[in-house]
């Protein structure tokens, strides 16, 4: 294992965390709900967007920053803690976390845990969620295109996790020493 001289890593207390979290929350929704326009755009075009898709995306960022603030106490926390403790401080780590756990808790609401938790119907009803391309789930268990549509999701989703992560591991492990001028010093030092 290889530690960085120039990164205080005992230097991580409670405020630190917190600032960490809602840093992570706030470019969670801001990713989020720049994505929410961008696929406005792709669906409806660019003009629709902007009439409707801004307005809308300060409402995503809103309740997105509230989900990404739970989820990251739920899911995040235990984790990156454990992580922490081992050793696993690197900016690589950090993105490895945040991909695979928002890719896992995405997927596994998606789809029901894999159809664990999807609720029973009674005898002789049915229930179909279709697309422009299929069926997407019948009583409540993916089809194929289905589960492609949700590893996608889970997928895009995960990017944004790595983000995420990305932001928390900044603002949790901010450099103990930055000399402002290095270059500076080092040309009069060895000048």
């Amino acid at each position: 294992m290889v530690i960085d001289n120039q990164w205080n890593w005992q230097s991580v207390c409670p405020p630190r965390v917190v600032r960490s979290l809602f840093a992570g929350s706030a470019a969670g929704g801001f990713s989020f709900a720049i994505w929410y326009v961008v696929q406005t755009a792709i669906a409806h075009g660019p003009l629709y967007a902007l009439q409707t898709g801004l307005l809308t995306a300060i409402g995503v960022f809103v309740a997105t920053f509230a989900v990404w603030t739970l989820g990251l106490v739920a899911f995040g926390i235990g984790p990156w803690w454990v992580f922490h403790r081992i050793g696993f401080r690197n900016l690589l780590s950090a993105l490895v976390l945040g991909f695979s756990l928002t890719f896992l808790v995405s997927l596994s609401l998606n789809s029901h845990l894999a159809g664990l938790l999807a609720p029973t119907l009674p005898a002789g009803v049915h229930e179909t969620v279709r697309d422009a391309h299929g069926d997407r789930e019948v009583d409540y268990v993916l089809t194929p295109h289905g589960w492609r549509l949700v590893v996608d999701g889970a997928a895009e989703l995960g990017v944004i996790g790595a983000v995420v992560a990305a932001v928390i591991w900044r603002t949790a492990y901010k450099p103990a020493f930055a000399p402002r001028n290095a270059h500076v010093a080092e040309r009069l030092e060895f000048g």
